[in-house]
């Protein structure tokens, strides 16, 4: 549930103003209406420590306190999957199944126009990539592709 008059257990979202000292919250807003922006990996949690005035304060995982509003909304509990740092993945191709490795990346060699193949096999600068003839020379008169 959320709101201002949900109750307090664990899984319901309300404002930090409604939630009692000392309370494990996370997906803590940063600023009203913006969105859960903190504590939001597994198995985390803050504690909120104490409110003064219009801010809270909030010890993260990392051990920093941090000053929030007490208007921002946050989910009361702990964030679930607390074994997931523990997690062997016991062969490549688990990690090849989860397409990490198989993301495109980005390479400062490569101009984005260029297709992939082209200059991944020789990684050269711009003018490699894009056809240059074998005849073109710099102001030195070396030659620009030396490649070809």
């Amino acid at each position: 549930m959320s709101g201002p008059e949900a109750e307090i257990r664990p899984g319901n979202c309300l404002p930090i103003s409604n939630i009692p000292v000392g309370t494990l919250i996370h997906n803590i807003e940063v600023r009203e209406g913006k969105g859960a922006q903190l504590v939001r990996s597994a198995g985390g949690a803050a504690q909120l420590l104490a409110k003064e005035g219009d801010f809270a304060q909030l010890r993260m995982p990392s051990g920093e306190v941090r000053l929030i509003h007490q208007v921002c909304y946050a989910t009361i509990g702990q964030v679930g999957n607390l074994d997931h740092s523990n997690i062997k993945l016991g062969k490549a191709g688990r990690k090849r199944h989860q397409s990490v490795l198989m993301a495109p990346k980005a390479r400062g060699v490569n101009p984005p126009w260029v297709r992939r193949h082209v200059a991944t096999r020789r990684r050269t600068s711009i003018l490699c990539a894009v056809a240059v003839r074998r005849t073109d020379k710099n102001k030195r008169g070396t030659q620009i592709c030396p490649v070809h």
